[in-house]
């Protein structure tokens, strides 16, 4: 069952809904290109936003790397200039003396007399190494 009495009131009630549409929405293309126009300039904000967000980004990183190898530098400065490590070195060099090394010094008459003796100071002369 139709809501319209006859043929002609149905074209009339339809004409006024396009009629409608038209006021309300004016003409289509217009409509939709004042639509796309305006999601185009958002779109071209949005970029212009991501772009910087990006830039902030990339240079806040740039500065955290550069923070970071500042910082490992300024270690291997102070690892340099710091106190040697004695006893690794000392391990690493008895690990690589020959057996018997050095004995010949403790065969020797002074230090025979200086260790069985009360004397506390031996005094050794010689080129370093």
């Amino acid at each position: 069952m139709s809501p319209f009495q006859s043929e002609s009131e149905a074209h009339h009630g339809f004409l006024g809904l396009f009629m409608l549409r038209k006021i309300i929405w004016g003409d289509f293309e217009v409509c939709s290109s004042r639509i796309v126009a305006w999601l185009s300039k958002h779109r071209d904000i949005l970029d212009l936003e991501a772009n910087a967000c990006h830039a902030v980004e990339s240079k806040t990183e740039r500065h955290q790397q550069s923070s970071h190898r500042e910082l490992l530098e300024c270690l291997e400065v102070f690892k340099w200039l710091g106190p040697a490590d004695t006893e690794y070195h000392l391990d690493k060099l008895q690990q690589l003396r020959a057996e018997c090394t050095g004995m010949w010094f403790f065969a020797r008459p002074e230090y025979k007399s200086w260790s069985g003796g009360t004397q506390k100071l031996l005094w050794v002369n010689g080129i370093p190494g």
